[in-house]
């Protein structure tokens, strides 16, 4: 009886130790498609915009995406991280595009909310960030961007519950040099 009731608290430990952890990273908002990446003029860091889609389902509402921005300070590793501008996505009506959401470029670049995150990051960074030109989207959505000797891209990470998304660094020679999720 003691074994067997031992065995089900063990069983139970493990199912929780196994499952508990992909309830919780499913909740995080994690990216799920990228928008535009952008190194800093100061070649120092990389802006980069993405996507999380909510889905809304189940009360009958469209999905709700939200648009984030990370900001990279090359030399550290740091990623700032805030969302800009969240949006239903339900058709728009006599036009392309969403009924909330008009362009990135408009809605997004040219909110407050970018102007006031790019003020905030500015002074956490100690220099004036600056978008430079966007990356081109490249093979897989991977927005290479080439800053220095090394060499950035965008990589999706499949695993079994959630892809990933992370900025992979590499060197020169193509070595991978250190990663970071977004």
């Amino acid at each position: 009886m003691i074994l067997g009731g031992g065995l089900m608290i063990t069983a139970f430990i493990f199912i929780g130790y196994v499952n508990l952890p992909l309830v919780f990273n499913y909740l995080k908002e994690r990216a799920t498609g990228i928008m535009n990446v952008y190194p800093d003029v100061s070649g120092r860091g990389l802006h980069i915009f993405s996507s999380f889609t909510v889905s809304r389902w189940k009360s009958g509402l469209p999905p709700l995406r939200s648009i984030q921005y990370y900001f990279l300070l090359v030399e550290t590793h740091k990623l700032y991280y805030k969302i800009l501008f969240s949006h239903d996505m339900e058709s728009a009506s006599g036009r392309s595009g969403y009924t909330d959401f008009s362009s990135f470029e408009e809605d997004v670049l040219g909110g407050p909310d970018f102007k006031a995150a790019l003020e905030e990051y500015s002074v956490k960074a100690g220099w004036p960030l600056h978008l430079g030109d966007a990356s081109r989207e490249g093979e897989y959505e991977s927005y290479e961007t080439k800053m220095g000797a090394d060499t950035f891209r965008i990589e999706t990470k499949t695993a079994m519950i959630q892809d990933t998304m992370r900025v992979c660094c590499y060197d020169e020679n193509g070595k991978l040099k250190w990663s970071k999720k977004i």
